[in-house]
């Protein structure tokens, strides 16, 4: 067991060496994306969902972490404005939830701040929430006339700014997001043939081009390590998606990839 384990890794090294990957690409349009966090769960959904694609979603957290509870670490809001439910609206399931589960709010008139003093045991006071859009009244006084200016010009067309007038947005904690969206990739495996695969505990450690012999479609191998016991694994895929933040290691490996990837 221990000289095959090591057999294994020396293969994958001298692949990673060669910088080719041999393996035959696979027989269905496959997607590897890394990075499991919302924008990695909905690029899944959507080329599993409308592409027809069978997907392998990694995550380098640990199996035992819960991704769907409260992290004081990651704790802040998403606002899913008219922009983000151009993606919402495609899985209908997905809106319902959203909205469910939410704190809606129409539109910037009716966002409000409340200063709160830094106390945790200090009484909130209660006062008048003032209507809060980024911008003092100096800049809204001059948009009220810039405004008045396009109105004149004709340059706006009133149906669009009756759209943005009424545009509705959805609060909702990071966590909750994350557990929606897990609940309608486990509703896309019971109801499809395309498969959504969810590995936790695995870490994206480089980017390979396969030997394509003619008239094959290209492909790539995704180098994935075990967190728990760091044996590595080699994902076929003809697509590799990097949603796996500012330090991505997708986008590390695309930087000195060679020619031919």
């Amino acid at each position: 067991m221990v000289a095959t384990t090591i057999l294994s890794r020396c293969l994958l090294l001298s692949s990673s060496i060669a910088r080719v990957c041999s393996l035959a690409p696979p027989q269905q349009k496959h997607a590897v994306v890394v990075g499991a966090g919302p924008v990695g769960m909905a690029t899944a959904l959507t080329l599993a969902k409308h592409h027809n694609y069978n997907v392998t979603l990694l995550d380098s957290s640990p199996p035992s972490s819960a991704q769907t509870k409260y992290d004081p670490t990651k704790a802040f809001l998403y606002n899913v404005n008219g922009r983000g439910q151009t993606l919402t609206k495609q899985f209908p399931e997905l809106q319902q939830k959203l909205e469910e589960r939410s704190v809606s709010s129409q539109g910037p008139a009716a966002t409000s701040i409340t200063i709160v003093p830094a106390d945790p045991m200090a009484e909130i006071p209660i006062q008048k929430s003032t209507a809060f859009d980024g911008n003092s009244k100096n800049t809204n006084e001059n948009n009220d006339s810039n405004s008045v200016d396009i109105k004149k010009k004709g340059l706006e067309d009133e149906s669009i700014q009756n759209e943005k007038a009424s545009a509705k947005g959805y609060w909702v904690p990071r966590h909750e997001m994350v557990k929606l969206m897990a609940e309608c990739l486990e509703e896309q495996n019971s109801q499809s043939n395309c498969k959504i695969e969810f590995q936790m505990g695995r870490e994206c450690v480089d980017v390979l081009p396969t030997k394509r012999l003619s008239g094959e479609q290209n492909a790539v191998c995704v180098k994935v390590r075990n967190a728990k016991d760091g044996s590595l694994q080699l994902l076929q895929a003809t697509l590799v998606v990097g949603a796996d933040g500012q330090k991505s290691k997708v986008r590390e490996c695309l930087a000195k990839a060679p020619s031919n990837l």
